[in-house]
């Protein structure tokens, strides 16, 4: 509630389903990298080399998968980021 006016105020968190608009989760990883260095004051290249580190079977550059969706929103001024990651448990990579 807005302690000034009294009025409650609404949060609306938006889902973006990333595995299927982006052609890589390079690509994704890249962007998300991007947005958090622009707009949360990370630096460069955190969220590229986890992501690196946490799929070792197979290249980010390969497909999509992996990252799978990206929910945010604004509190106060600030964005509020959810990444939803999928362990690709049965990725065919990981029985070649």
């Amino acid at each position: 509630m807005n302690a000034k006016s009294g009025i409650r105020l609404m949060l609306a968190t938006v889902y973006y389903p990333v595995r299927y608009l982006y052609e890589s989760d390079l690509e994704i990883a890249q962007q998300i990298d991007k947005f958090l260095v622009e707009k949360m004051g990370r630096q460069p290249g955190w969220y590229l080399n986890m992501m690196k580190e946490y799929c070792t079977h197979r290249g980010l550059g390969s497909r999509t998968g992996l990252q799978t969706f990206v929910g945010g929103t604004v509190r106060r001024g600030v964005w509020d980021l959810t990444i939803y990651i999928g362990p690709e448990a049965y990725a065919p990579e990981r029985y070649e």
